[in-house]
């Protein structure tokens, strides 16, 4: 279960999830995309060769790894004032829009394989999977939206 307290701009916030990227690691990424861009331009002037690729084929790999680990995983951010979704899409639901949160499964939050928030005025937000048990997540947002 990966949960912190971060502050941003004078309020804590609770993150749920992976921990975002650190500049070092973004540093990393693009260092080594422009290295694998560079060679297979160079590749591709100079005439192509399998056999000459292959020592940057591990560059090519981690930057695949740390790209996916850290962009492909969902996180939740709960701010002072509204619960962030974290994604391939970022969703934001202010505090005062959260009518409840609730499992797939009615009156049985410990049963459930899935975490809804019902917000006013629009349809249901599907909680991603992350790490953290169900009813405790629940117990999260439901606390800062002051919703039972």
């Amino acid at each position: 279960m990966e949960e912190e307290t971060v502050r941003r701009g004078g309020a804590s916030a609770t993150v749920v999830g992976p921990p975002p990227i650190t500049r070092a690691e973004r540093w990393v990424v693009i260092a080594s995309a422009l290295v694998v861009v560079g060679v297979v331009w160079r590749e591709i002037i100079d005439g192509f060769s399998v056999l000459s690729l292959l020592p940057f084929l591990y560059p090519v790999l981690m930057v695949l790894y740390i790209g996916l680990r850290k962009f492909g995983r969902p996180r939740i951010e709960l701010g002072g004032d509204a619960l962030v979704v974290v994604g391939l899409r970022t969703r934001r639901v202010p505090y005062d829009d959260i009518t409840a949160v609730r499992g797939d499964i009615p009156n049985h939050i410990t049963w459930s394989g899935r975490l809804f928030v019902e917000r006013r005025g629009d349809k249901p937000l599907r909680v991603p999977f992350l790490a953290m048990p169900i009813p405790e997540l629940r117990d999260l947002i439901a606390e800062r939206a002051g919703v039972e």
